[in-house]
């Protein structure tokens, strides 16, 4: 389990390379998802393909429950583990998907 924290205190990523599927387990989090691609050059790279960006300026608030998921494709921001009210345990699993495994052949 992992511990959700206020949203002031979480950062805003994306990745290039993969694109994230995220699903509750247990708990239940709030994801702040950004409504436009982040990818600028001058972000910085925190661990391979985990690039940190400023905060969407438009974005939309999941609420993310045990059996829900959302879907992150690549330069999608998204600002995970935002405590809903307190900060609380949350089960997560995240998967990743090869950004090339997304294209239309």
């Amino acid at each position: 389990m992992v511990q959700t924290q206020p949203a002031a205190e979480r950062h805003t990523e994306y990745h290039r390379q993969w694109a994230d599927i995220q699903v509750i387990l247990a708990g239940e989090e709030r994801i702040q998802a950004g409504m436009a691609p982040a990818m600028r050059p001058e972000d910085h790279e925190l661990k391979p393909d985990l690039y940190i960006c400023q905060p969407a300026p438009e974005s939309v608030s999941i609420l993310l429950r045990p059996g829900d998921f959302a879907v992150f494709y690549p330069g999608e921001p998204h600002q995970a583990l935002c405590a809903v009210s307190t900060p609380a345990p949350v089960r997560k699993a995240v998967f990743k998907i090869p950004a090339e495994m997304l294209e239309a052949r």
